[in-house]
């Protein structure tokens, strides 16, 4: 088991569970943040263009789980390392045509660009559905 050092940024051979007041800085690297590199410390760099709503999203969700989007690629790159391809199925989702215009149809009314008719009870809906 090897742990970081959160001052040294260096890994130490402890075992787990061993105990050390006198040094808290010692912490079971697998409970705080992966540690990226090979057995000499080497690490690669890439870089990735990615939109800034995407960007600003991927941190929030990842922050809350107390990783990095850095950590986040490397466990995706890891991941699909062990699976042999991407770590999950890709495919387009696939609707009937009625479906599809219901999709159509409601993002138009999210994004304002048709409006919606609004009922003040469901007894005035179902006048209405009854009516078409």
């Amino acid at each position: 088991m090897a742990f970081l050092d959160r001052n040294r940024g260096e890994k130490s051979p402890r075992k787990a569970g061993a105990a050390n007041s006198k040094d808290d800085s010692l912490v079971d690297f697998r409970a705080c943040r992966l540690w990226i590199g090979d057995e000499r410390g080497k690490n690669s760099e890439f870089e990735i263009r990615i939109d800034p709503e995407t960007k600003s999203g991927a941190e929030r969700l990842f922050s809350s789980f107390g990783i990095t989007v850095t950590d986040a690629v490397n466990i995706f790159l890891r991941q699909a390392l062990m699976v042999g391809g991407l770590p999950f199925e890709m495919k387009q989702p696939r609707f009937n045509a009625e479906t599809e215009a219901a999709i159509r149809e409601t993002r138009d009314i999210a994004t304002g660009r048709v409006g919606s008719k609004g009922y003040a009870s469901a007894r005035e809906l179902f006048e209405a559905l009854d009516a078409e």
